[in-house]
């Protein structure tokens, strides 16, 4: 079983919604007994508490379900998940400077994966934004998500 975690910063937007769509897709591709998702963040703001209300917003307002409590990224994800997909540039540096050496996870970012994202790796942080940034966000997602499954079938066979 592939075990991915996606991250952000404060586990309230980007990563929870990522979860959340990619164990949607996994449900409509009937892949779930492959994979197992969780998110994290990269601070404590928010750990204990549920997803931004935007992102259950533009979640249900395309059918997928979020169900998550906040938490932040901790040491044994390190060596319990395969794969950690970041959304921007500082989680990808913060990930880095608390990695273990000794693990095997491989670090990526998330909208890499997104074949409309013309060499743009960041999926921007929406949490001060408008109720559009929050719908941009579930489409670079969603598009990242499509792109990440293909990679994950292809690389390990599924």
């Amino acid at each position: 079983m592939l075990k991915i975690l996606f991250v952000c910063t404060g586990n309230i937007c980007r990563s929870p919604l990522a979860e959340a769509q990619f164990n949607y897709v996994l449900t409509e591709h009937r892949l779930t007994e492959h994979f197992f998702a969780d998110s994290s963040g990269t601070s404590d703001y928010h750990v204990g508490r549920i997803p931004d209300a935007r992102s259950i917003s533009v979640a249900k307002a395309n059918q997928v379900e979020i169900s998550h409590t906040c938490r932040q990224l901790q040491l044994l994800d390190f060596y319990s998940f395969d794969y950690i997909l970041v959304m921007d540039n500082s989680n990808y540096q913060n990930v880095l400077e608390i990695k273990p050496k000794d693990t095997t996870c491989e670090i990526l970012y998330l909208r890499s994966f997104d074949i409309h994202a013309n060499g743009v790796n960041i999926i921007p942080d929406p949490y001060y934004g408008t109720d559009e940034d929050f719908e941009l966000m579930y489409d670079q997602i969603k598009h990242s998500i499509n792109g990440l499954l293909d990679f994950l079938i292809a690389k390990h066979k599924l």
